[in-house]
């Protein structure tokens, strides 16, 4: 349908978890693909052309976009790019953030530089000690994570835009 509201996502990771985030982003856009309500349209630094200025590209993506998708993983908080450049577009320009644990980290001995605010996604089951992150499921919980946390999205949204 073309009467859907288009919503624009920025997706800040780590270059060193290139395949994991491949692979979130893949099962990402298939479960959002049919959204009732909504168009997805992912933007990320994989799609700066050759020879465009990348931080002005990125920077202006951020500002572009309806919400971010932080991928959280040790090399995403060691990045300095992600915390000095992206993260400070979501923590005092108002913009909407969904931090979402890509790979395990130490809540206890990480720098979250500033996350540690926020609640980040993992998956949570009745059968599990502790909730996980996207790299510790595996098949079927691999698609839970992701539609559970699209769901979670899509709800936010119907809830703040209009």
């Amino acid at each position: 349908m073309n009467d859907k509201r288009v919503v624009r996502f920025f997706v800040s990771y780590a270059h060193a978890n290139n395949k994991l985030t491949k692979d979130f982003i893949d099962k990402f856009m298939e479960i959002s693909g049919p959204a009732k309500h909504f168009r997805y349209e992912l933007w990320h630094d994989g799609m700066i052309e050759v020879g465009e200025k990348w931080e002005e590209v990125i920077q202006n993506g951020i500002r572009e976009c309806d919400f971010g998708l932080l991928l959280i993983s040790t090399a995403f908080l060691g990045s300095k790019y992600i915390i000095d450049k992206e993260l400070p577009h979501y923590f005092t320009s108002g913009k909407h953030a969904f931090p979402v644990m890509l790979a395990n980290i130490d809540f206890d001995r990480h720098d979250l530089n500033g996350l540690e605010a926020h609640q980040i996604y993992r998956l949570n089951k009745e059968t599990f000690a502790k909730p996980r992150s996207y790299s510790d499921c595996k098949g079927q919980r691999r698609e839970d994570f992701v539609m559970d946390l699209f769901a979670k999205i899509d709800d936010w949204l119907l809830g703040h835009l209009k």
